[in-house]
């Protein structure tokens, strides 16, 4: 399998050109001290380390010693061996570390997946957590986004492509446009960390009831079920200020048909 998935190394100077020509990022993941020496001579940004060679420490050290980002991926490995791996990176210099959670078989299944381990990660080893993707379709990454993961390996091939060792997992030609789409999307849903009314649900509240006068109100009135009513539109007082000010003197003159104003709370010193 190695064999016929690995990127040979005569291509790397032709698609680091050209990635810089286009204006994408590239890079690679080494599997070997050497690969690493290779790369670092092309300039390659960051670095991801298989899930296969996560424990393989050498390996994990001469990437951290670059001082570039270094990708994890975590299939098979249990918190301990994770633990040591990013131990190792830390005291070799490694300054930004991603984990991904991953599931190592291909394709993926999913009830091979337990979302949840994107918040153990995130929890204990306080940095970055994403997803490799190795299932078909979009959902596992659509709730791996809720989950908190922020990023995604993804395999891809052409549109008509039917060979090739991933080939079975593989987002094909616009399909990788769809799975970035559904990612984004999840992502706007989950972006704000407090509640919130968006603004068509506030135009819309135009349309429930407040408190009227459906008499004039003079300044030192009571307000009473035969001066105020709560009717539509919502433009004055809510309705759970009825029962509060019954029986309250008004602190202003109020015209028939006008609405009851927060200002009469204020002054009524109501909350």
């Amino acid at each position: 399998m190695y064999n016929k998935a690995h990127t040979p190394l005569s291509w790397h100077p032709k698609l680091f050109n050209y990635a810089k020509e286009i204006g994408i990022t590239l890079f690679s993941t080494p599997f070997s001290e050497e690969a690493v020496d290779y790369l670092e001579k092309l300039n390659c940004p960051f670095y991801k380390v298989a899930s296969f060679e996560m424990t393989d420490h050498p390996l994990v050290a001469k990437i951290s010693r670059t001082k570039k980002p270094i990708i994890i991926s975590t299939g098979m490995a249990n918190l301990q061996e994770i633990e040591a791996t990013v131990r190792i990176a830390k005291k070799n210099g490694a300054k930004k570390i991603i984990l991904l959670y991953c599931v190592s078989n291909y394709p993926s299944d999913i009830n091979d997946f337990n979302l949840a381990n994107i918040e153990i990660l995130k929890k204990k080893f306080k940095c970055d957590v994403g997803l490799s993707d190795h299932s078909k379709g979009n959902l596992i990454a659509t709730l791996a986004a809720s989950m908190g993961a922020e990023f995604f390996e993804k395999h891809i091939a052409l549109d008509n492509q039917t060979d090739g060792v991933d080939i079975e997992f593989s987002a094909k030609g616009s399909e990788i446009k769809d799975y970035v789409r559904t990612i984004r999307d999840s992502s706007k849903l989950l972006k704000k960390k407090t509640s919130y009314v968006n603004s068509p649900d506030k135009k819309m509240k135009l349309f429930r009831r407040s408190i009227f006068a459906i008499k004039d109100i003079k300044k030192g009135d009571l307000f009473s079920k035969k001066n105020i009513k709560r009717i539509r539109p919502g433009n004055g007082i809510p309705p759970f200020y009825y029962s509060l000010i019954l029986g309250k003197k008004s602190p202003k003159n109020i015209d028939y048909g006008e609405p009851i104003k927060n200002e009469v709370i204020k002054k009524l010193n109501l909350k």
